[in-house]
């Protein structure tokens, strides 16, 4: 229903722009004879932002695996005990 009823709403701006720009819809506002727009004005590049350089991106230390499971066991823990998950920012029912 929605598609239909932007069709239709296309087919009317359509209409009251062809009454609005005649030409347009005629093809008469660009053709092979058009002169081209040449900006008289020297292109310059932006500068460039700092992004540090070289320096590699920084990384925080990996974590030992024994500390990932024992938060995972406790966060689960807490979980299944009925309490909230801190992390998440919500409590379970």
């Amino acid at each position: 229903m929605i598609g239909v009823g932007l069709l239709l709403l296309g087919v009317v701006i359509m209409l009251v722009m062809r009454r609005r720009s005649p030409a347009f819809f005629r093809g008469e506002i660009l053709t092979a004879g058009t002169p081209a727009l040449v900006v008289d004005e020297p292109w310059t590049p932006l500068p460039r932002l700092p992004l540090g350089g070289d320096r590699p991106p920084h990384r925080s230390p990996p974590m030992p695996v024994g500390q990932v499971h024992a938060m995972l066991v406790s966060a689960a823990g807490a979980v299944a005990r009925g309490g909230s998950d801190r992390r998440a920012g919500r409590r379970t029912p």
